[in-house]
């Protein structure tokens, strides 16, 4: 009975000894007050007589002072307090979090698990390029059907594609789209640059964006291959140039790099 309670009490994330840091707001910092209280956490005795667990997910988010702040609870961590840092990019934690932790790297898990797992839980019929949209993670699949990220993933495709298209490129749509979609919406134009790089190369598999050829195909005969690689270039440092100072103007960065696409396009 004590062992249901507590999985209960897990599932709603109000176990006592269970406390999970996570940015108050989508696509921000995790604030060195997150990390004090973190702390003060970290010095309380266990409601339930055992270990207590402290989630920080991303840790990557961590301002510089949060992470200094964690690092004095690491050096010498309360008895019976285990933390757990979860990070999509471990490179961008500091070196003295990560000598401090020992790493765990999960393994994706294979498509067929997937689809199943969401069909049986959610009945949901998921398709190869969800999947790969979404890193092969389970949720982030659920997320993408349930929460309607599959209209906007459309929306965004289209949005591009008339831009690239169009004699007089209207950029507001694409930048409205992806900052809808906050981190996902660039993951996404990067895939689509990679996979038309790819086509433009001759590799015709694999693409993440599978159950789109024909636009593959298009984008790949109206764009030069230079333009393609040289954006594809810019995304991801402009990707990891926002990770790394959440407080830059998101919209105004991808308005620029929207324009010397454009720019380039007209060049071509």
């Amino acid at each position: 009975m004590v062992f249901v309670i507590v999985c209960e009490l897990i599932k709603s994330r109000t176990h006592p000894d269970l406390h999970w840091i996570k940015p108050e707001t989508e696509g921000k910092s995790i604030s060195v007050e997150q990390i004090r209280q973190c702390n003060s956490w970290a010095l309380e005795s266990s409601q339930f007589n055992a270990k207590r667990v402290i989630i920080i997910d991303p840790a990557e988010k961590m301002t510089e002072s949060a992470a200094n702040a964690l690092l004095k609870t690491l050096e010498a961590p309360p008895k019976n307090c285990q933390f757990v840092l979860l990070a999509d990019s471990p490179h961008q934690l500091l070196p003295t979090i990560r000598s401090r932790c020992q790493v765990w790297h999960q393994s994706k898990i294979d498509a067929e698990s997937i689809t199943i797992w969401l069909k049986e839980t959610e009945n949901l019929s998921v398709s190869m390029q969800s999947i790969a949209l979404n890193d092969s993670l389970p949720l982030a699949v659920k997320s993408f059907y349930q929460d309607k990220k599959q209209a906007l993933h459309k929306q965004l495709l289209s949005d591009f594609e008339s831009c690239v298209k169009s004699d007089f490129c209207q950029t507001a749509d694409v930048v409205k789209t992806v900052l809808k979609l906050e981190s996902e919406g660039l993951t996404w134009l990067s895939y689509l640059l990679a996979d038309i790089q790819k086509r433009q190369m001759g590799v015709m598999q694999p693409w993440v964006h599978c159950d789109e050829i024909k636009l593959i195909e298009s984008l790949a005969k109206i764009l030069s291959s230079n333009v393609v690689y040289k954006q594809y270039i810019a995304l991801n440092s402009l990707q990891e140039q926002l990770d790394s100072f959440p407080g830059l103007n998101k919209e105004l960065l991808l308005t620029q790099w929207m324009f010397e696409f454009t720019g380039e396009l007209s060049v071509n």
